[in-house]
């Protein structure tokens, strides 16, 4: 039964979009808009929820920082089990280390983000060389218009001297 209903939802949806919705209509625009600042908020948030999460709940910190934890041994039905515990005393360092390591990269992410161009010299070039290549065409263009219309206006005045 539910095969049955996949199979008419698949025909049914693959008729609407051949033949009831059309394209969105393109619109030439210069950036994305609004979604930059949206990709940019996402993309500081997300370096802060990775540090926490790194910090907090993977076990990075005791790959990296082995120094921090104690190995304990937990005995649960006749089977010895070593865990990892946090040093007494340690959550100072952990905190410590997350929110330094929060810092750095939002320190990086800054100087990333005011050291490197949004566009590069090669593109910034090109651009200008292709304006002025316009404008030098649309001056041209200008000028040849310009004769054409006193060329006219002048074959104009001599018909009516004649």
């Amino acid at each position: 039964l539910s095969f049955v209903s996949n199979v008419i939802e698949m025909k049914s949806d693959g008729f609407k979009m051949s033949f009831l919705f059309k394209r969105p209509i393109v619109r030439r625009v210069r950036n994305i808009g609004t979604w930059q600042t949206v990709l940019v908020v996402q993309t500081w948030i997300a370096v802060l929820t990775n540090v926490f999460l790194f910090g907090f709940s993977s076990e990075q910190m005791l790959q990296w920082f082995p120094w921090l934890f104690d190995h304990i041994s937990v005995v649960v039905d006749g089977v010895s089990i070593v865990e990892q515990q946090l040093r007494m005393g340690a959550g100072r360092y952990v905190m410590g280390l997350v929110f330094s390591l929060e810092h750095a990269l939002l320190l990086l992410g800054l100087a990333i983000t005011f050291l490197i161009d949004d566009v590069p010299e090669w593109v910034r070039v090109a651009i200008a060389r292709r304006e002025y290549f316009q404008a030098k065409e649309i001056k041209a263009l200008r000028s040849v218009s310009k004769k054409q219309t006193s060329n006219i206006q002048s074959l104009n005045l001599t018909k009516k001297v004649q």
